[in-house]
């Protein structure tokens, strides 16, 4: 298997365990990807999040940099190889007491691709759905927000182009 084909995989099974998990064994009811103009933008992106946390009586948790770390060490045992993810590792998530919430992550080593995943946990399904709706609609204002097949989980978009050229 090429290495490139092994790091969309890396990246997909990253973004398939940070988004997914609201309750063990369940999976995203929803997931959606996003292209951000430039890397600037991840700043607006978590702003959006911490607001909707806020807004709602979540709580917010960025582990993005306990992620960078991780991925690090991950990287030290393919030697000789080119590492798997060799730029920021972002993974934010906004959770309610009953497991209700999302996760984002960005895909590959973009800093402008991102997958958000909706989770309800024990949540109504209704509420759920509401508060996909909202977190969407706020998206939506910035970016263009596309679904993600369920039977497919989300990958890189061809689409999707990093302005700044610096993934670090």
């Amino acid at each position: 298997m090429s290495m490139s084909r092994w790091r969309c995989m890396l990246a997909a099974l990253c973004s398939v365990f940070a988004l997914c998990g609201c309750t063990a064994g369940k999976g995203p009811f929803l997931q959606v990807q996003m292209c951000l103009t430039d890397k600037s933008e991840l700043s607006d992106l978590t702003a959006i999040m911490q607001s909707l946390a806020q807004s709602e009586g979540m709580k917010f948790v960025d582990r993005s940099d306990e992620a960078t770390k991780e991925m690090e060490q991950l990287n030290k045992g393919v030697s000789g190889l080119r590492p798997f993810f060799s730029g920021r590792v972002v993974i934010m998530s906004i959770r309610r007491h009953d497991g209700l919430g999302m996760s984002a992550g960005n895909l590959d080593d973009s800093l402008v691709q991102f997958s958000v995943g909706f989770g309800e946990g024990a949540a109504d399904p209704r509420d759920a759905r509401k508060f996909a709706d909202k977190a969407i609609g706020m998206f939506e204002q910035h970016w263009d927000v596309i679904p993600v097949p369920a039977e497919r989980g989300a990958f890189p978009l061809a689409t999707c182009k990093e302005n700044s050229g610096d993934r670090t």
